[in-house]
């Protein structure tokens, strides 16, 4: 039959041994390398998105500072910067530029992974990085780095932290180590789907061997009593010998009809009988006379 594809979509080739990814320590083993390749693309996707805050926050600032030399003569950029005056934005300025993305990266990853194994999508920025009681702000802070909150505060440094792990790029990557960690545990199932596979087929492989044996030692036997009947019986012998017996004494009776016949018809032991005459004949031709010495009279 075709043989079966792996979650791969890709035939493992015939060339290359197959290793076992049915056990737990080679699941756990090629998760961790998974998870260790994850946080490296997430570090590197990190350091773009902050790039691209920082850009934002500078763009905001000099449009709030522009805002308040103009003295209210363009609306539009009062109002816009009215939203985030140049004290906080300085703060988030600071905050991006001390984040710890080392830290951050490897705690966006572990998370990640804790996710995949409960069976969970991977958490958004806002969930990454809660603050609903003080252990979850103790965590969160060592996600963003002791300098960031140094530089800026623990408020303003998680806000800067969350937009960062909210950016497309970053998101991409976490997506991926989702996906990775998710076809670990699925090429487990399967490797445990093949094992019991190749089990069955071994056990039927062995049952369709054990009955072939059946069936050829049954045939042998049947050949062998065959032979036993043929030998005891006699040429001829199908069903049990009967059929030999009656032949034998059809030819016992025939046997004992000729003996009868050639025994009475007049003849003693197979020499004819002589007549009268004969014996007569024979009697004067054998007289000898013979003198006193033996001898024969002339």
């Amino acid at each position: 039959g075709t043989p079966r594809m792996g979650p791969q979509g890709k035939r493992w080739p015939k060339w290359k041994q197959r290793r076992d990814n049915s056990g737990d320590d080679v699941t756990e083993e090629n998760r961790q390398k998974k998870l260790h390749h994850g946080i490296k693309c997430i570090r590197k996707a990190l350091k773009k998105a902050r790039t691209f805050e920082e850009q934002k926050i500078k763009r905001r600032t000099a449009q709030a500072t522009a805002a308040a030399k103009s003295g209210g003569k363009k609306p539009t950029i009062v109002a816009s910067a009215a939203l985030l005056d140049a004290e906080k934005l300085a703060q988030q300025l600071a905050a991006v530029k001390a984040l710890d993305l080392e830290a951050l990266g490897s705690y966006m990853g572990r998370a990640t992974y804790d996710a995949v194994l409960a069976c969970r999508d991977a958490p958004t920025a806002e969930k990454a990085l809660p603050t609903a009681d003080a252990t979850e702000t103790a965590t969160a802070e060592t996600a963003v780095g002791p300098g960031a909150i140094e530089a800026a505060g623990v408020q303003q440094a998680l806000v800067v932290a969350r937009r960062i792990l909210a950016a497309a790029c970053v998101r991409t990557e976490v997506n991926a180590l989702q996906e990775k960690l998710v076809l670990v545990g699925d090429r487990q199932e399967w490797a445990k789907g093949r094992l019991e596979r190749e089990e069955l087929r071994r056990l039927a492989k062995e049952e369709a061997t054990a009955a072939k044996e059946k069936a050829k030692e049954e045939a042998e036997k049947a050949k062998q009593e065959e032979k036993d009947r043929t030998k005891h019986g006699g040429p001829g012998a199908v069903d049990d010998g009967k059929v030999g017996s009656e032949d034998g004494d059809d030819s016992e009776r025939e046997s004992g009809d000729e003996e009868d016949d050639w025994s009475s018809g007049g003849e003693d032991d197979g020499r004819p009988e002589l007549s009268d005459s004969d014996d007569e004949d024979s009697d004067s031709d054998d007289i000898v006379i013979k003198d006193d010495d033996g001898r024969p009279e002339l």
